[in-house]
This record gives structure tokens, sequence and C-alpha cells, in this order.
């Protein structure tokens, strides 16, 4: 996704890399979101990294040039708790005062300084936040992401090239699990017996869907070779 061009632009490459270094984000995009309100910089990562568990979570950061409000952009930072995991202000300046380290507690975010040569600082920790699951899920279409249904992880549902990560199955027509276990991909389907009975947005379409992750999809699709 290209660079935006308002007054903070300058300032995302910083924070993006600190976003990539400093919490281990694998995925990072500037200027984007649903049409509830598009987040500066928001970054996806697998925290916890234990072996047998893993929690993956969603990061939006709000950046300011110097002199900008600090209690209106706290209020913005925090803004994006209904749709993140973790929430930050990313500021210029060359300290954060006890005032705002107080306003940042309250209101759940964290806090970065980012200085006149672009080095990010966290300040304050941004805490976990419990977001809306549909804007969540929103948010990381947004990102040509989705979280497998099974196992929880997000994970990319188109490549680097543009090409689709997953296959969609339509009411009883292929493919199936094994056709996208094959393929080395995930698979989508559609709800359509719950949005028929619970939809009701008045489209004329269904547009409920879900999504397995390549990997949960190769565990339960996979075809064992015939013994002889």
């Amino acid at each position: 996704m290209a660079h935006t061009t308002g007054p903070e632009a300058a300032l995302y490459p910083s924070v993006e890399a600190w976003a990539k270094k400093t919490l281990g984000c694998w995925a990072v995009a500037v200027d984007t979101g649903p049409s509830l309100g598009r987040i500066d910089v928001v970054g996806l990562r697998d925290f916890g990294g234990g072996d047998l568990a893993s929690r993956s979570e969603v990061v939006a950061i709000e950046v300011k040039r110097r002199g900008a409000p600090f209690a209106k952009s706290a209020g913005q930072a925090h803004g994006y708790s209904v749709m993140a995991d973790r929430c930050y202000l990313a500021q210029q300046g060359e300290n954060v005062t006890d005032e705002q380290m107080v306003v940042g507690s309250r209101l759940g975010i964290g806090l970065l300084l980012i200085s006149e040569a672009g080095r990010v600082t966290e300040r304050l920790t941004a805490p976990l936040q419990e977001p809306i699951p549909e804007l969540r899920a929103k948010l990381l279409d947004k990102l040509d992401c989705a979280t497998c249904t099974l196992c929880s992880t997000i994970f990319r549902t188109s490549k680097a090239s543009g090409s689709s990560n997953v296959m969609r199955r339509e009411w009883d027509t292929s493919p199936d699990l094994s056709a996208a276990a094959n393929a080395e991909k995930g698979l989508m389907w559609w709800l359509y017996t719950a949005a028929g009975e619970r939809d009701k947005s008045g489209r004329n379409s269904t547009y409920w869907r879900r999504y397995l992750c390549p990997d949960c999809v190769f565990a339960l699709g996979s075809q064992r070779p015939k013994e002889a």
C-alpha cells in the first residue's frame, strides 16, 4: 500500500520499522482501515511465543507531529480500541510528561516518542484491549488477512504476488478440503443457512463467511498415502 502525503506521512517509515523490529510485527500497513476509520500505522504480530499456544494481535498506532494537542490525539488512539488489540500514540518530542502518562494509562493506550532523527522509543506499553470482533475482522480484511475459525491464528488471504491464498467453496461445489490442502491454500466458505435465517441487512446476496488457514486445511484435508 502506498504511503499517504499527509503531514505525518514522513514519520510513518520510522514507526513501521519500530513495529517490525520491537513488536515483531510480520505485517505492517499504513493509512488503512474499514469505513469506520483509517489507522496511520497498523501491524499484526503473534504474541506469547509458545510452541503450544500463542495469541495473534492487531496493533494500531496514531502518529502525530510535534505540537499536536495531546488529549485529542490520545483520544484518537483510544478510538482504535474498537478494532485493535493494542493501541499506541506516537508523537514527535523529547519527553513524555507525568500528566501525559496518567492520561495514557487512563485511556489504555501506549505512548511512543519520535525523535528528530526518527528514532522511536516506547515510554508506556499499551495494555490489551477487547475490540469488537466484527470491526477487528473488517480491519483484517483490509489487510488481506483473516482469522482461522479453528486455530484462531491470523493468516494472509492473498500472497505477495497478489494471487489468492484461499480457495472458495460455493454450496456443494468444489474445492473441498482435500483440494485446498493439495494446493497448499486456506479455505473460505459462505454461511448460507445462518445468513438466510438471521442476516437482517436486507442484502440480496450472502456475505457471511468464515476461513480456515492453510495449516488447518492441510491437517484436516490432506490425503494419506494408500497402504500397499
